[in-house]
Formats: C-alpha cells, sequence, structure tokens
C-alpha cells in the first residue's frame, strides 16, 4: 500500500509539471528529470499508472490545447502549430489530422458552426 501511494505521488509530480510546461519544448527526460527516481523507472511507472507513455502524454496535451486554441482563437495554424511546439504547419497538420481525424481548420470550422447552431 505505502509503495503503491508512493509510485501514485511520483506519477502526479510528473503529470504536474507536465501541466506545466507542455506548452515548453520539453520531452519525456525533461520531465523525468523532475522525479527522484531513474528515467527508466519513471517511465515504467508512469506507464503502468496512466496507461500511456509520458512521450504520448505531452503529445496529446499539446494536441488538446491546439484544439482549444482553434476553438477559441483566430491564430492562425501556423501559430497554433508553433505554440504548441510543432517545427512547422504541415507537421501540425500531419500530427493534428492523426489524433482529429480531419485537418485543423476544418476541425476550427466544425467547431464553429456546432457552437453557432447551438447559439440559435
Amino acid at each position: 500500500m505505502e509503495g503503491e501511494k508512493c509510485r501514485r505521488e511520483e506519477v502526479e509530480m510528473a503529470v504536474r509539471y507536465i501541466s506545466e510546461h507542455f506548452l515548453e519544448n520539453i520531452c519525456w527526460e525533461t520531465a523525468a528529470e523532475e522525479i527522484p527516481l531513474s528515467n527508466d523507472r519513471v517511465r515504467k511507472i508512469f506507464k503502468e499508472e496512466t496507461g500511456t507513455t509520458m512521450h504520448r502524454y505531452i503529445k496529446d496535451m499539446r494536441m488538446e490545447s491546439a484544439a482549444r486554441m482553434l476553438r477559441d482563437t483566430d491564430l492562425s495554424v501556423a501559430e497554433i502549430g508553433e505554440a504548441t511546439c510543432h517545427k512547422t504547419a504541415a507537421y501540425f497538420t500531419h500530427c493534428f489530422r492523426r489524433k482529429y481525424g480531419q485537418t485543423p481548420l476544418r476541425y476550427r470550422r466544425s467547431m464553429r458552426q456546432n457552437r453557432d447552431r447551438r447559439k440559435i
């Protein structure tokens, strides 16, 4: 029980760090360094506790942030891609399409159309 609580706290430390820094150019190794265990051990317990890798967790947080920006701002796709640590707009579009099944612009249009319909 005690070990389980300790593991949960270590994972919470990693999640907190990632939540505060995911829009910076961090990687899983950077987050793992915040926990006083070996990187391999951190990776293992993170995956066991969350069901996903730290790398995937960071990417998912960035994509969720990008989707929020597409819905709620008028920033360009290139600006959102850059803000979410994607090297190019094309790579951002590729990653976004893989996660959401549509391009960022199509996603923005569909989200705004849905929002406008709800206002009626």
